[in-house]
């Protein structure tokens, strides 16, 4: 019995080290882009200050144009993202795109400029129009329609980690060009592609050895033969290398190594034993009821 006492914090150290490596050692499951469009998209206009503009139909307009009846229109334009659809998952990347044209009488080069903003409320207009509160691009530009394309990677990451469900931008000619005439640019709603991954869930982590259980007052001896087993759930797709071929053979995945399947091995067995289990010590194996084996004496004690 002094020997066993003296065993049990190898076992310890034995499963934990044995769970950490394999949690260590396994594989993230492959990344998943995902297209976000606005979920809600506004404008507002400085002639018509008390006037909301929400979810209109079409592209969002900035700057200053004027139409055919020699009205001049001063826009600004904001959308916003739902970021609560990646609840439990690590993002890597988003990246903004959009397709700015020039309005027909644009005949100047001016600064164009992207804001992140407080929340849209459900009436903007001139007067109530979300707080500017970081600037986070600017472009210089001329005459010329262009497909901007750029990264919210930075400004994403920080919303999620202060907990901000939705995220609103804002787009806007810098305000020294914005009452320019000829200023004015059309805007279509723009996309962002978003890299991310579901975070897996590792529960039930286990200890199996020729399919017979032990506690940590009886254990099992714990050797070569010994393997570990954990419940893996990940809610991304399924990767296409998952699949199997029209040949019927499943396609070996490349980043396998043979750790990872011998855990495989040790999940499909149906007698995998949890390190907390409260199953019967020294329960029967398949040739009848086991026992402790009796160290020789003058050798170092087996561990349990």
């Amino acid at each position: 019995m002094h020997r066993i006492r003296r065993a049990l914090p190898y076992v310890a150290a034995l499963s934990i080290g044995l769970a950490t490596a394999v949690v260590a050692g396994a594989q993230p499951a492959s990344a998943v882009q995902t297209m976000i469009t606005p979920a809600t998209w506004a404008y507002t206009e400085a002639q018509q200050p008390r006037t909301a503009f929400v979810n209109p139909a079409g592209d969002l307009p900035i700057g200053t144009t004027t139409d055919a009846g020699g009205v001049t229109h001063t826009r600004r334009s904001y959308f916003t993202y739902d970021l609560t659809r990646f609840k439990g998952n690590s993002l890597s990347n988003a990246d903004l795109s959009a397709l700015i044209t020039p309005d027909a009488a644009c005949t100047t080069s001016v600064q164009l400029e992207l804001w992140r903003t407080g929340k849209l409320n459900q009436t903007p207009t001139w007067r109530n129009a979300p707080t500017e509160l970081e600037l986070v691009r600017q472009w210089p530009r001329g005459c010329d329609g262009w497909f901007v394309d750029t990264s919210l990677t930075d400004v994403v990451t920080a919303a999620r980690a202060r907990g901000d469900r939705t995220l609103t931008f804002e787009l806007r000619v810098a305000q020294a060009d914005e009452a320019v005439a000829g200023s004015g640019f059309l805007i279509t709603k723009p996309e962002t592609l978003v890299t991310h991954n579901a975070i897996p869930v590792v529960r039930n982590p286990g200890l199996e050895r020729d399919g017979r259980c032990g506690t940590l007052e009886r254990p099992r001896p714990a050797n070569r033969g010994a393997q570990v087993g954990v419940t893996v759930t990940d809610a991304d797709p399924r990767p296409p290398w998952s699949s199997r071929s029209p040949g019927g053979r499943s396609p070996r995945r490349t980043s396998d190594t043979r750790r990872e399947r011998a855990v495989r091995r040790a999940m499909r067995g149906p007698t995998s034993c949890s390190v907390t289990s409260p199953r019967a010590p020294w329960s029967p194996g398949p040739r009848g009821p086991t026992t402790a084996p009796t160290p020789r004496p003058g050798r170092r004690p087996a561990i349990w």
